[in-house]
């Protein structure tokens, strides 16, 4: 009887959509700051969410502008999480500035990784605000 229930509470847990525990909850607030050259700071803020190992969200990009040196352009973003990795798309609205990011999760408020826009790469951490 004990080995049933635990078993169901497995199968429940796997349609509800819930992560395994090789999963790290990568849902909330990350933000991030890229540095593609030595003239400009690209910050990104993301507010993602977690649905078994698939990842989904939107935020916002900085970009280049000629009146002050920063515009902020809308993103979204699809990846997965397998084990500590983590990976995503990023789609801007500016044609351009697209890219991805590859990483891996250090801790739990903190991923450490490359993001790639064309043949450019730029390390970046990125770092879950708190509530």
């Amino acid at each position: 009887m004990k080995r049933a229930l635990v078993a169901a509470a497995v199968l429940a847990a796997a349609a509800c959509g819930a992560s395994s525990p090789t999963e790290p909850e990568l849902g909330g607030t990350w933000s991030g700051v890229l540095t593609p050259s030595r003239w400009f700071r690209d910050e990104l803020t993301l507010t993602v969410t977690q649905s078994g190992a698939g990842l989904s969200g939107r935020g916002v990009r900085g970009i280049p502008c000629p009146a002050d040196g920063q515009c902020w352009t809308d993103a979204t973003i699809a990846g997965r999480v397998e084990g500590e990795t983590v990976t995503f798309a990023l789609t801007t609205v500016e044609p351009g500035w697209n890219g991805t990011f590859r990483g891996r999760r250090q801790s739990v408020d903190r991923i450490e990784g490359t993001f790639t826009n064309g043949f450019q790469e730029s390390p970046v951490t990125l770092t879950r605000t708190p509530f």
